[in-house]
């Protein structure tokens, strides 16, 4: 029998060709409101929905911003730690209901639905673990990951007036070659 379905099954389809096809997947990003403390040292933390946007191919992967409740963070009542992120498999022969943060059984004989609640994604590099490993999508620019790395510790650091760290990170990030970003760093050390 095949292995039961995991966070790490491929997301690899045949088309009616015969072609491997990568599977297409719904990301929905928690945008809840941080407590105060939380607020102070959301600094360091990258934004992840901004992360999901840019490592992603617009063509496997939509990204929404969510705003959760503590009803339907999937954890039974507890306080998972945010950001919080939803990844579910699209398919055109599935059907789902969302039912207070979990997928109710499917009927027998429909395609199962692969989905993922990751809790604590606080970096660029849990993004791109989280599209490359767990949801199987190829191709991801590895020097996109280490631009964006180095463009949003150039932020942090702006952010707290450090002028001279913020200004080596953009340089660290312009010399990626990743050029889809090269402007707004240009920018952003132009700022600093």
């Amino acid at each position: 029998p095949p292995p039961p379905p995991t966070a790490t099954t491929s997301s690899n389809k045949m088309n009616k060709n015969g072609e491997s096809d990568q599977m297409k997947w719904n990301v929905y990003v928690c945008q809840t409101p941080q407590s105060p403390k939380e607020q102070k040292t959301s600094t360091m933390i990258p934004p992840i929905l901004d992360t999901f946007i840019q490592l992603s191919p617009p063509n496997l992967v939509s990204v929404y911003p969510i705003k959760l409740t503590s009803s339907s963070t999937g954890f039974g009542g507890n306080n998972p730690k945010p950001p919080i992120v939803r990844c579910i498999e699209q398919s055109t022969d599935a059907s789902f209901l969302w039912n207070g943060g979990s997928i109710q059984q499917q009927e027998e004989g429909e395609e199962e639905v692969k989905a993922l609640e990751i809790t604590n994604v606080d970096s660029v590099d849990k993004v791109y673990r989280i599209l490359t490993k767990y949801m199987g999508i190829k191709g991801i620019d590895p020097s996109a990951r280490e631009c964006l790395k180095y463009t949003y510790k150039g932020n942090a650091h702006l952010e707290k007036g450090e002028i001279s760290s913020a200004i080596e990170s953009y340089d660290k990030a312009i010399q990626t070659n990743y050029t889809e970003q090269e402007g707004i760093i240009l920018l952003m050390r132009a700022t600093a």
